[in-house]
């Protein structure tokens, strides 16, 4: 088959991707894997066919081409998941509480930037974001107010989930990723091939429990999914919204679905 499909290669996205490798052999599909503004571009120059890719990354290429979003499966996080975490400095954030230093060593990607738009908005801080490839200990110790990163760090004393946060200040969960493809250039069989590359034997929904913390915990319950549902469309509306909203985009762009009464019926 001669589809092009293009995917992250960050563990985060790992979920809906267990049997890619395996399905593309079997099927004569050529399987690129770059990091998720890679595979925005790669869409969007027809290299790929069909991509998996961030909400921000749908929302500008599907302002400049007409794109649909294949409703198969999604990465989505729903409150506290560790997935991402923001670490403040709590000295330095509390003696300059209206403007924030901080650091990331993957600001341009999708969860960090989102990280820093809700820190921004639910606390009020004006923020700017470096991109510094040191650990978070590190730039903690070199004076930045607040570090953006991948995963937890139980040693650093104030840190904040990323999805937690979100979840608590907006009151919905988090999309991270979708499929979306050009409708004219993937068979109609993608949806099924898609939903092939996820591991039947894993649950779509994943509940995560809060650990230990310096010793107190307040037994939150996080979810990372890969389902697909109304309520994800919805999320995910909301959140290209509020990617206008912070100017990340420079009009709303509609969540289009790809055949959906086809693919309701699979």
């Amino acid at each position: 088959m001669s589809i092009v499909i293009a995917v992250p290669s960050h563990p985060i996205f790992e979920p809906l991707l267990t049997n890619a490798e395996d399905v593309c052999k079997s099927i004569g599909a050529r399987l690129l894997r770059g990091t998720e503004q890679e595979c925005s571009a790669w869409l969007a120059r027809h290299v790929a066919d069909v991509a998996l890719v961030t909400p921000l990354g749908y929302a500008r290429e599907s302002l400049k081409t007409d794109l649909r979003i294949v409703p198969v499966s999604a990465l989505t996080l729903d409150a506290l998941t560790y997935t991402g975490s923001i670490y403040l400095h709590k000295n330095s954030f509390a003696a300059n509480a209206s403007e924030v230093r901080c650091a990331s060593p993957a600001k341009e990607d999708f969860l960090m930037m989102m990280g820093a738009a809700v820190l921004s908005e639910k606390f009020d801080l004006e923020l700017t974001v470096e991109k510094e490839q040191r650990s978070v200990s590190e730039l903690l110790r070199a004076g930045y107010d607040a570090v953006l990163d991948y995963g937890f760090d139980s040693a650093e004393e104030v840190a904040l989930d990323i999805s937690d946060e979100w979840s608590d200040y907006f009151g919905e969960l988090l999309p991270v990723a979708v499929w979306a493809c050009r409708s004219e250039e993937v068979p109609e069989t993608i949806g099924e091939i898609l939903s092939a590359f996820r591991n039947p034997d894993e649950p779509t929904a994943r509940d995560i429990e809060e650990v230990e913390h310096h010793g107190t915990t307040a037994r939150r319950i996080g979810v990372v999914s890969t389902a697909w549902n109304d309520e994800v469309e919805e999320a995910l509306q909301r959140t290209i919204e509020l990617l206008f909203y912070w100017q990340f985009i420079p009009s709303v762009a509609a969540t289009k679905l790809w055949m959906r009464d086809v693919l309701e019926r699979l």
